[in-house]
């Protein structure tokens, strides 16, 4: 189980990196741990940042950054991967149609394709299944650049979802 869902997260980078929408270079970008630890009553998150996007995540997440973002839960039962590119003249249009696409694109099932409007950032989200696991593409445009992040969760790993969601801010 734990490999499948890592293979499915490397398979969602790879497609975001290797799509020529995607393609686009950027410099090394800076990851940091904020101090921050707020707590539920079911987990623990921490705050993250990257290049300047800060969210909160489990705080046993297992963070891998370089030219992309990518986090994943010791049990394996979810995982995040996030790029931020250049893309000179993108608004929420654009993400709309890119996230559409990338929704195709990794045969996301049961896809619900909307606009959204995040933290004061208006961009894209589709949700639905891969494999059997809730999946959430959200792409954000700002100021010429995309963030965009792919989340694969098992079905009791919802709230961490719904707390990266929330908390994603610039």
């Amino acid at each position: 189980m734990k490999k499948t869902f890592s293979t499915l997260l490397s398979i969602a980078m790879m497609t975001m990196t290797a799509s020529p929408l995607f393609a686009q270079t950027t410099s090394q970008t800076p990851v940091s741990e904020e101090t921050s630890v707020s707590s539920t009553a079911s987990s623990q998150y921490k705050t993250f940042g990257y290049d300047g996007f800060h969210f909160d995540l489990p705080a046993d997440c297992i963070v891998e950054a370089n030219d992309h973002f990518t986090a994943k839960s010791q049990d394996g039962t979810y995982g995040v991967s996030i790029t931020y590119k250049d893309a000179p003249g993108t608004n929420q249009k654009r993400a709309y149609n890119l996230v559409g696409g990338l929704a195709k694109q990794l045969n996301l099932q049961k896809a619900k394709l909307s606009k959204v409007k995040i933290n004061g950032l208006g961009g894209a989200i589709a949700q639905g299944e891969i494999e059997g696991r809730e999946a959430t593409i959200v792409m954000l445009p700002y100021h010429g650049k995309e963030f965009t992040a792919i989340l694969l969760n098992a079905p009791q790993r919802q709230g961490w979802t719904q707390q990266f969601l929330r908390t994603v801010a610039r």
